[in-house]
């Protein structure tokens, strides 16, 4: 059934406050076991203005020996800094944040996959209210989470890029893999997967090899290989981006 605008609107915000409650703090500090190793990193860099532990360009990514990827550091810092509050409530602010950008993310995707919104709203609602995806982000620094919650902005570009390919999808697909790489380093596989597309759409030669392959062009429908793809790498990368 056809609904307006509106309530998919009203539906995104209401699965937004229920992950608010659902994460609403219940101690008066944060915990977790890394969660207070970022939170000495944010507040060293908050001290020093420099980030002692990068040694080479690399170690922002967490590619250079004894390092690890600083994203979320650097984002905390500049949010406590900016806000001028203290580490511990950005990184609860922060929580919200990512939690309102994994269902909006979700909702996007799902729009890919269905014209229906009802589809899309389900989809969001599955993926921003699983356990791993509320647990993460319970008053704690988000890493891995915060990986997992841009892999449906990542799949969606790439979804976009297979439909049309140009310039611009490449510079996004290439901006949003950066960001992601610069939480976790689960995004090297993600930017492997980018880069085959990227190949299989711009190659000449592999375009034709997979034309003779699979006995037709290398055109993908909207319910084609890309959407069953993208929902098995992102439900298969929400969870990896819970595990502890």
């Amino acid at each position: 059934m056809p609904h307006s605008p509106r309530v998919s609107y009203c539906v995104l915000l209401t699965l937004c406050l229920v992950g608010f409650v659902l994460r609403y703090p219940r101690s008066e500090h944060e915990f977790g076991v890394d969660s207070f190793v970022w939170h000495g990193m944010v507040t060293s860099l908050n001290f020093h203005h420099s980030a002692l532990w990068v040694l080479n360009p690399l170690s922002y990514l967490g590619l250079y020996p004894l390092s690890q990827p600083s994203g979320s550091v650097f984002l905390l810092s500049g949010m406590s800094q900016t806000a001028a509050i203290p580490a511990e409530p950005a990184i609860l602010v922060l929580d919200f944040a990512v939690a309102a950008l994994g269902t909006l993310g979700a909702f996007l995707l799902g729009r890919e996959f269905s014209s229906n919104p009802t589809v899309a709203l389900l989809v969001a609602a599955v993926l921003s209210l699983t356990p791993e995806f509320i647990g993460s982000l319970m008053w704690q620094v988000p890493t891995r989470i915060l990986f997992t919650a841009m892999i449906p902005y990542l799949l969606w570009v790439m979804i976009r890029f297979t439909r049309a390919p140009s310039i611009r999808a490449a510079l996004l697909l290439a901006v949003v893999l950066a960001l992601m790489m610069s939480f976790h380093r689960l995004a090297i596989l993600m930017a492997l997967v980018a880069l085959a597309l990227l190949l299989t759409q711009t190659c000449r030669p592999t375009k034709y090899f997979l034309a003779r392959s699979c006995g037709r062009p290398n055109r993908f429908r909207r319910d084609d290989c890309p959407g069953g793809c993208s929902q098995g790498v992102l439900f298969r990368g929400y969870r990896i981006g819970g595990h502890r």
